[in-house]
């Protein structure tokens, strides 16, 4: 859930680091981390932040996210905060978030950076979630006697990222299966109305609504998700996934 975008020489990754393993890090509030860095975007961190500022999933991608295709340095397809891939979050005020409260994931578990890798399996591969430590030198909260040790785990339910990764998993899995099963085509357009489609919840009929499950927050095992918010994502999720023909499962 983070992303260089090759315009943030200051901030690279040190060390893969797992679950259990533990750090020490205590974040200083000097907005270090805000700045040329790709900040990446799940449709949850889209439905809360566009609650926050009051206007609809639509508006906010349009005013404040950047679309990435593979060709541009992203993995597939990627939905950005517009402002910090080139200079400071627009969010950010002084040097603090002026959303912090629905702060993103990404945001949620810096120091800590996310990346989705992929293993075989027989029906396609896999994705599964990695760690890495994210260090600059403009950031302070390496210090040695800075903060308290806690495990990568600890520190994800401290953050109150949980259910973001939870969401993105289950996403990122999502768009997966549809790149190795579907015949979908890689022009940007496509990827545009894709993404609209899957962050734009919004424009979700409230007729199908009533059609879905109602306790597909046990899908991710987190009751937090907003139901409201899982119901209009399935929908979007089964109505893409008919515009595209099956293909030939490629070989891994």
């Amino acid at each position: 859930m983070s992303h260089t975008h090759g315009r943030c020489p200051a901030l690279y990754f040190r060390s893969d680091i797992r679950l259990p393993d533990q750090f020490t890090f205590s974040c200083r509030q000097c907005g270090s981390c805000c700045r040329n860095i790709g900040i990446q975007l799940s449709p949850l961190d889209v439905w809360y932040l566009a609650r926050e500022l009051g206007i609809s999933t639509g508006e906010f991608l349009i005013r404040h996210t950047r679309l990435l295709l593979e060709s541009e340095g992203a993995f597939w397809i990627n939905v950005f905060l517009s402002g910090a891939l080139d200079g400071p979050c627009s969010f950010l005020t002084g040097q603090l978030c002026g959303i912090y409260t629905v702060r993103p994931g990404t945001c949620r578990l810096h120091p800590i950076g996310s990346y989705m890798g992929l293993v075989e399996a027989e029906n396609g591969p896999v994705p599964f979630w990695g760690y890495v430590q994210r260090v600059s030198p403009l950031c302070c909260g390496w210090e040695p006697g800075t903060g308290e040790p806690s495990s990568v785990r600890e520190y994800i339910v401290k953050q109150g990222a949980e259910e973001r990764l939870a969401v993105h998993l289950s996403y990122a899995d999502y768009l997966n299966r549809l790149y190795w099963e579907y015949d979908v085509p890689d022009d940007r357009a496509t990827c545009v109305d894709l993404v609209n489609r899957l962050f734009n919840l919004d424009r979700v009929s409230d007729q199908y609504m009533k059609e879905v499950s109602e306790d597909l927050q046990a899908d991710f095992g987190i009751r937090s998700v907003p139901p409201d918010f899982l119901k209009r994502l399935r929908i979007a999720q089964a109505t893409l996934q008919v515009r595209f023909p099956r293909k030939v499962r490629r070989q891994w």
